[in-house]
Formats: C-alpha cells, sequence, structure tokens
C-alpha cells in the first residue's frame, strides 16, 4: 500500500468543524488532533510534516511584510489602551487594566518585529517581552511591569483573580502603563 503525502485522515460520523491544513493542504479536524496528539500514528504524520514542509523547519524562507505587523501591533494597542481607560473609568478595573497590559504587550511585539525583523513571539511576559527588543528600561520600569504582568493573568485565568482591585490604585497603576506605553511607542 502507497502512502499519500497529504494527510487525509478516516471520515467520521461525529467529525467536527473540518478545516484545511495550512501546511499541506489536507483536511483535520478539532476531534481528530486532540483525540491523535499522543498515538504513534501522529507522531509519524507530525515527522512526515517535517519532512514535506520545509518552510516550517526554516529550510524555506517566506516573505513578510514587516511593516504591516509594525502598524498592526502599534495601531491595536493604542486602541487597547483607550479601552483600558473606558473600563476603568466604567469601573470596571480587572478588565482595565488587563486591556493595559495587552496594550504595553502589543506595542512590545511592534519593536520586537522592527528590531529583530521577524514576527514577536507568541507570549504575554512583559520582561521576556522587552528583552527581545532593543529598548533600554530602567529599573524602576522593569519592576512595575513584573507586577503589572499579574493582570493579564487574572484576565486569563480566574485561579488569579484577586478580588476587588481598587479604583484608586487602578488609576494609579494605568497611569504609569500608560507612560511606559507612550515612552516606547515614541522610540517606535
Amino acid at each position: 500500500m502507497v502512502k499519500s503525502t497529504v494527510f487525509s485522515p478516516p471520515k467520521r460520523s461525529h467529525q467536527a468543524e473540518s478545516s484545511l491544513d495550512p501546511c499541506c493542504g489536507g483536511l483535520v479536524s478539532f476531534l481528530e488532533i486532540v483525540e491523535g496528539l499522543f498515538t504513534a500514528g501522529a507522531r509519524r504524520e507530525r515527522r512526515r510534516k517535517k519532512r514535506c514542509c520545509p518552510q516550517k523547519n526554516g529550510a524555506l524562507k517566506v516573505s513578510l511584510d514587516l511593516e504591516k505587523h509594525i502598524n498592526y501591533w502599534s495601531s491595536s494597542a493604542q486602541e487597547d489602551l483607550e479601552t483600558a481607560e473606558f473600563l476603568i473609568a466604567s469601573n470596571r478595573p480587572r478588565h482595565g487594566l488587563f486591556f493595559a497590559h495587552l496594550a504595553l504587550e502589543k506595542a512590545l511585539k511592534a519593536h520586537i518585529c522592527k528590531s529583530t525583523q521577524d514576527l514577536a513571539p507568541r507570549m504575554h511576559n512583559l520582561l521576556r517581552l522587552i528583552e527581545k527588543t532593543n529598548l533600554v528600561f530602567t529599573d524602576k520600569q522593569k519592576e512595575f511591569l513584573a507586577i503589572f504582568d499579574r493582570y493579564q493573568l487574572e484576565g486569563r485565568y480566574p485561579e488569579f483573580w484577586p478580588g476587588k482591585i481598587d479604583l484608586e490604585k487602578a488609576w494609579e497603576q494605568f497611569h504609569q502603563a500608560k507612560e511606559i506605553f507612550q515612552w516606547s511607542m515614541n522610540q517606535l
């Protein structure tokens, strides 16, 4: 029996939404991905994809419109900062500080795209992101960012929710975040 080079999983009656695999054009369903993550067949398929998809292994460079990415990160960062201010003004400080964190994260990702001439990494930790930029942060800024990182966790995972956030403290932290945001955007 000859194996096909395109991944086409067997049809199932309970198959969830299917989509084309962007790499090889094969049909992949969410259930099949979850069910097959740790099977021997799935491991073989991942190895096969590495062979048939050289762009994933760095053998084939794809041209990127980095200016488009930088503009996306910077414009959506500005929008998220405005949303953060609106949410805090609407007495929703936890949500507002989450969006303020998101604004800082996106601003840093714009810097990463510019300085590395590559796509920004998929991470949320502000201190790890600043390591990948050419920006020089003060120790005071780094301390603030380390503390402020908690709001991305609180926005995503309920076990990190601290309870009610004091509105006055939220405004204080928002203004500190906004100051760092504007400083970084001015250097873009």
